[in-house]
């Protein structure tokens, strides 16, 4: 049996037929030398397994997915509210405690990886450590929920962390405005959704094509003749503001005169 090859371009490659105790379909895995041990200026051997080639220390070699959990936390299996309490409290080179900015990015980080429930008790943990979540983590928490239930129950999930939002004086960017947009089309809020629509533009977040686009929907569901002259004035607004348009935009618009049971002539008016 052959323990080590010193010819590299061997390495990883199968063994004659014939050699001594050894089958034609055998392939060998060979220790590295140290001329190709990490940090020594080589790389890696290449290894083959089950005919397949990998790249790495050892055969099989796969990508993990980052964990957002700090230092040994992961590997002590701490919850993400015990991670965040553990982060919040450690104390910086200078002897100073993290940031309310740090603690804001690592609790969204956990949010985006956990559950429901955890998720929620990571807000809930910023609260009682004086450090308000701003609208990146109500955010994070909105596409928690996106991704834990149905559409029809994220969207009451989403409206309620909006009130919850709104009660502690945060307001809602761009991206989660439009998120909150949809979720109250879905609840058949139309009204209320432009409400929110036009507070986000008079604070300075000019609405993009996918606003635009989520507005004219939750009027597409109503079909009544307000949704109607509404979905017009605002395909009319988007043309306007230079957004050329698409098939989803176009899409709303038709819903909406179909449901009204309109004929296309009515768009003639918008040109």
């Amino acid at each position: 049996m052959v323990d080590k090859l010193t010819d590299d371009r061997s390495i990883g490659a199968a063994v004659p037929p014939g050699s001594a105790g050894v089958s034609a379909n055998t392939h060998i895995r060979h220790a590295p030398g140290p001329h190709l041990q990490p940090g020594a200026g080589g790389d890696l051997p290449r290894v083959r397994l089950n005919g397949t080639l990998a790249l790495g220390k050892t055969a099989g070699f796969q990508k993990r997915t980052p964990d957002p959990r700090v230092g040994s936390d992961a590997r002590h299996n701490r919850s993400p509210h015990q991670v965040l309490e553990r982060f919040i409290g450690r104390v910086t080179p200078d002897n100073s405690k993290k940031s309310p900015e740090e603690a804001r990015k690592q609790a969204t980080a956990l949010i985006g990886s956990c559950n429901w429930a955890d998720a929620l008790s990571l807000l809930n943990l910023l609260r009682a450590q004086n450090i308000p979540p701003n609208v990146i983590n109500y955010g994070a928490l909105m596409g928690r929920a996106k991704c834990e239930f149905d559409r029809e129950q994220a969207s009451i999930k989403v409206l309620e962390i909006y009130d919850d939002m709104r009660k502690d004086g945060v307001f809602p960017n761009l991206l989660v405005g439009t998120t909150v947009i949809t979720a109250m089309g879905r609840q058949g809020r139309a009204d209320d959704a432009e409400q929110v629509f036009r507070e986000m533009e008079k604070r300075g977040d000019r609405a993009d094509i996918k606003a635009f686009g989520a507005l004219m929907s939750a009027y597409a569901t109503k079909g009544d003749d307000q949704a109607v002259k509404a979905v017009q004035r605002l395909y009319k607004e988007l043309i306007q503001r230079g957004h050329g348009p698409d098939e989803h935009r176009l899409g709303s618009l038709l819903l909406t005169l179909a449901k009204a049971d309109r004929e296309w002539p009515p768009m003639r008016s918008m040109s």
